[in-house]
Protein backbone atom coordinates (compact mmCIF):
# COMPACT_ATOMS: atom_id res chain seq x y z
CA UNK A 1 0.00 0.00 0.00
CA UNK A 2 2.80 2.34 0.91
CA UNK A 3 4.51 1.41 -2.00
CA UNK A 4 1.16 2.41 -4.29
CA UNK A 5 0.35 5.83 -2.74
CA UNK A 6 1.18 9.35 -4.06
CA UNK A 7 3.92 10.85 -2.57
CA UNK A 8 5.06 14.54 -1.74
CA UNK A 9 6.86 16.99 -0.09
CA UNK A 10 4.97 18.11 3.31
CA UNK A 11 6.21 21.04 4.65
CA UNK A 12 5.58 23.80 7.71
CA UNK A 13 6.92 27.02 8.66
CA UNK A 14 7.01 28.18 12.23
CA UNK A 15 7.81 30.80 13.88
CA UNK A 16 10.92 29.89 16.22
CA UNK A 17 10.16 31.08 19.26
CA UNK A 18 14.04 30.76 21.09
CA UNK A 19 14.60 34.03 18.55
CA UNK A 20 11.66 35.80 19.34
CA UNK A 21 12.77 35.52 23.21
CA UNK A 22 15.97 36.89 22.13
CA UNK A 23 14.68 39.46 19.94
CA UNK A 24 12.12 40.91 22.12
CA UNK A 25 13.75 40.85 25.79
CA UNK A 26 17.60 41.20 24.79
CA UNK A 27 19.92 37.55 25.08
CA UNK A 28 20.76 38.26 28.94
CA UNK A 29 17.35 39.18 30.10
CA UNK A 30 15.98 36.18 28.14
CA UNK A 31 17.64 33.93 30.17
CA UNK A 32 17.65 35.40 33.52
CA UNK A 33 14.16 36.00 34.23
CA UNK A 34 10.47 35.97 32.37
CA UNK A 35 8.96 38.26 29.29
CA UNK A 36 6.66 41.06 31.30
CA UNK A 37 3.31 41.71 30.18
CA UNK A 38 4.40 44.21 27.57
CA UNK A 39 6.97 41.81 26.59
CA UNK A 40 4.71 38.95 26.32
CA UNK A 41 2.10 41.21 24.27
CA UNK A 42 5.74 42.71 21.71
CA UNK A 43 6.16 38.66 21.07
CA UNK A 44 2.50 37.82 20.23
CA UNK A 45 2.61 41.19 18.10
CA UNK A 46 5.56 39.56 16.00
CA UNK A 47 3.89 36.15 15.91
CA UNK A 48 0.95 37.43 14.10
CA UNK A 49 2.90 39.00 11.98
CA UNK A 50 4.42 35.88 11.38
CA UNK A 51 1.10 34.33 10.64
CA UNK A 52 0.31 36.98 8.42
CA UNK A 53 3.23 35.86 6.38
CA UNK A 54 1.92 32.66 6.21
CA UNK A 55 3.80 30.85 9.15
CA UNK A 56 1.40 27.65 10.45
CA UNK A 57 2.38 28.34 14.39
CA UNK A 58 5.68 28.48 17.07
CA UNK A 59 7.87 26.34 17.56
CA UNK A 60 9.74 25.53 20.69
CA UNK A 61 12.63 23.23 22.14
CA UNK A 62 11.64 23.98 26.13
CA UNK A 63 14.08 21.55 27.71
CA UNK A 64 14.79 22.51 31.76
CA UNK A 65 18.96 22.60 32.67
CA UNK A 66 19.09 18.84 34.29
CA UNK A 67 15.82 17.88 33.40
CA UNK A 68 18.02 14.88 31.00
CA UNK A 69 16.68 15.79 27.63
CA UNK A 70 18.73 19.23 27.46
CA UNK A 71 20.55 18.10 24.99
CA UNK A 72 21.35 21.13 22.66
CA UNK A 73 23.06 23.82 23.69
CA UNK A 74 23.67 27.31 23.12
CA UNK A 75 26.85 28.60 21.33
CA UNK A 76 28.08 29.19 24.83
CA UNK A 77 27.12 25.81 26.28
CA UNK A 78 24.69 27.33 27.72
CA UNK A 79 20.60 26.14 28.02
CA UNK A 80 18.82 28.23 25.07
CA UNK A 81 16.40 30.90 26.09
CA UNK A 82 13.54 28.96 25.40
CA UNK A 83 14.48 26.60 27.42
CA UNK A 84 14.13 28.70 30.68
CA UNK A 85 11.00 30.46 29.33
CA UNK A 86 8.17 30.10 31.84
CA UNK A 87 4.46 28.16 31.10
CA UNK A 88 3.19 30.85 31.42
CA UNK A 89 5.21 32.99 28.62
CA UNK A 90 4.02 29.65 26.51
CA UNK A 91 0.44 30.06 27.57
CA UNK A 92 0.18 33.45 26.41
CA UNK A 93 1.81 32.92 22.72
CA UNK A 94 -0.21 29.49 23.01
CA UNK A 95 -3.79 32.14 23.16
CA UNK A 96 -2.35 34.06 19.81
CA UNK A 97 -3.24 31.13 17.82
CA UNK A 98 -6.86 30.42 18.78
CA UNK A 99 -7.70 33.60 16.40
CA UNK A 100 -6.37 31.16 13.43
CA UNK A 101 -8.01 27.79 11.81
CA UNK A 102 -4.45 26.43 10.34
CA UNK A 103 -2.07 27.10 13.28
CA UNK A 104 -0.01 24.37 14.93
CA UNK A 105 2.72 24.02 18.00
CA UNK A 106 5.64 22.05 17.55
CA UNK A 107 7.30 21.36 21.02
CA UNK A 108 9.26 19.57 23.46
CA UNK A 109 8.57 19.86 26.75
CA UNK A 110 10.74 18.91 29.88
CA UNK A 111 10.47 21.05 32.87
CA UNK A 112 11.81 20.51 36.50
CA UNK A 113 8.45 18.59 36.94
CA UNK A 114 8.37 16.21 35.29
CA UNK A 115 5.07 15.42 35.99
CA UNK A 116 3.73 18.97 35.07
CA UNK A 117 4.75 18.41 31.35
CA UNK A 118 1.65 16.34 29.84
CA UNK A 119 -0.95 18.82 31.84
CA UNK A 120 0.89 21.48 30.62
CA UNK A 121 1.03 20.64 26.54
CA UNK A 122 -2.90 19.46 27.13
CA UNK A 123 -3.51 23.52 28.40
CA UNK A 124 -1.43 24.71 25.30
CA UNK A 125 -3.95 22.59 22.92
CA UNK A 126 -6.86 24.20 24.99
CA UNK A 127 -5.68 27.88 25.19
CA UNK A 128 -4.79 27.58 21.35
CA UNK A 129 -7.32 25.80 19.78
CA UNK A 130 -4.04 24.15 17.79
CA UNK A 131 -2.76 21.07 16.91
CA UNK A 132 0.12 20.11 19.38
CA UNK A 133 3.06 18.20 17.11
CA UNK A 134 4.61 16.45 20.44
CA UNK A 135 7.80 15.67 20.48
CA UNK A 136 8.75 12.84 20.38
CA UNK A 137 7.55 9.12 21.35
CA UNK A 138 10.37 7.25 21.49
CA UNK A 139 10.71 3.29 20.74
CA UNK A 140 13.54 1.90 21.50
CA UNK A 141 15.02 -1.85 20.83
CA UNK A 142 16.10 -2.42 24.49
CA UNK A 143 12.64 -1.12 25.83
CA UNK A 144 10.05 -2.45 23.21
CA UNK A 145 7.18 -0.92 25.66
CA UNK A 146 8.28 2.72 26.26
CA UNK A 147 6.18 4.28 23.81
CA UNK A 148 2.82 2.72 25.30
CA UNK A 149 2.00 5.33 28.32
CA UNK A 150 2.09 8.04 25.58
CA UNK A 151 0.59 6.55 23.17
CA UNK A 152 -2.70 6.05 25.97
CA UNK A 153 -2.13 9.52 26.86
CA UNK A 154 -2.26 10.92 23.25
CA UNK A 155 -5.39 8.08 22.99
CA UNK A 156 -7.19 10.40 26.03
CA UNK A 157 -6.73 13.72 24.51
CA UNK A 158 -8.39 12.79 21.59
CA UNK A 159 -11.53 11.24 23.78
CA UNK A 160 -11.49 14.31 25.71
CA UNK A 161 -11.80 16.71 22.69
CA UNK A 162 -8.43 18.08 22.24
CA UNK A 163 -8.43 19.61 18.72
CA UNK A 164 -5.02 17.21 18.16
CA UNK A 165 -1.84 16.03 19.91
CA UNK A 166 0.24 14.34 17.03
CA UNK A 167 3.06 12.45 18.47
CA UNK A 168 6.46 12.97 16.87
CA UNK A 169 8.24 9.26 16.41
CA UNK A 170 11.55 8.47 17.38
CA UNK A 171 13.52 4.75 17.26
CA UNK A 172 16.29 4.43 18.76
CA UNK A 173 18.47 0.82 17.88
CA UNK A 174 21.45 1.71 19.51
CA UNK A 175 23.41 3.88 22.00
CA UNK A 176 25.45 6.89 20.32
CA UNK A 177 29.28 7.34 20.06
CA UNK A 178 31.43 9.74 21.52
CA UNK A 179 32.42 11.87 18.05
CA UNK A 180 32.48 15.26 16.95
CA UNK A 181 29.64 14.14 15.10
CA UNK A 182 26.84 13.89 18.11
CA UNK A 183 28.69 16.34 20.80
CA UNK A 184 25.57 18.73 20.03
CA UNK A 185 23.62 16.09 20.95
CA UNK A 186 25.81 14.73 24.00
CA UNK A 187 27.43 18.10 25.38
CA UNK A 188 25.43 17.63 28.73
CA UNK A 189 27.49 14.75 29.61
CA UNK A 190 29.65 15.46 32.41
CA UNK A 191 33.35 15.71 31.24
CA UNK A 192 31.92 15.87 27.25
CA UNK A 193 29.77 18.88 28.50
CA UNK A 194 33.12 20.71 29.52
CA UNK A 195 33.88 20.53 25.76
CA UNK A 196 30.75 21.26 23.68
CA UNK A 197 30.11 24.10 22.23
CA UNK A 198 32.06 27.54 22.25
CA UNK A 199 34.51 29.35 20.74
CA UNK A 200 36.92 27.51 18.56
CA UNK A 201 39.90 28.00 20.31
CA UNK A 202 38.53 27.43 23.60
CA UNK A 203 37.17 23.97 22.39
CA UNK A 204 40.40 23.13 20.61
CA UNK A 205 42.69 23.70 23.74
CA UNK A 206 39.86 21.69 25.94
CA UNK A 207 40.34 18.31 23.39
CA UNK A 208 44.08 18.41 23.63
CA UNK A 209 44.28 17.95 27.35
CA UNK A 210 45.04 14.41 27.80
CA UNK A 211 43.04 14.21 30.80
CA UNK A 212 39.89 15.94 29.32
CA UNK A 213 40.00 13.56 26.36
CA UNK A 214 40.63 10.09 29.32
CA UNK A 215 37.72 11.83 30.70
CA UNK A 216 35.23 12.06 28.15
CA UNK A 217 36.16 8.28 27.22
CA UNK A 218 34.80 7.12 30.75
CA UNK A 219 31.88 9.23 29.75
CA UNK A 220 28.50 7.14 29.46
CA UNK A 221 28.09 7.50 25.40
CA UNK A 222 23.80 7.27 25.71
CA UNK A 223 21.17 10.14 24.38
CA UNK A 224 19.05 9.47 27.22
CA UNK A 225 19.25 8.68 31.25
CA UNK A 226 18.67 4.91 31.65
Amino acid sequence: MLDQTLKDLNCLSYAPVNPLLVYVMGLEAAKSRDATDAERQRMGQILREAMGARAYGWSAQRTAPGSGFDVHRDYDGSPFASDLTTNETALALASVLKDYDHSFIQTLVTRAVPTDDLPHIEDLARVSDSVIVFNAVATDSRQPTLRKDTFAWVRRCQLEGLKGVRPVLQHRRRLLPHSGKWMDVLGRFGAVAGSHPGVQRAEAAKFSSPAHRAAMEASPPIVFPP
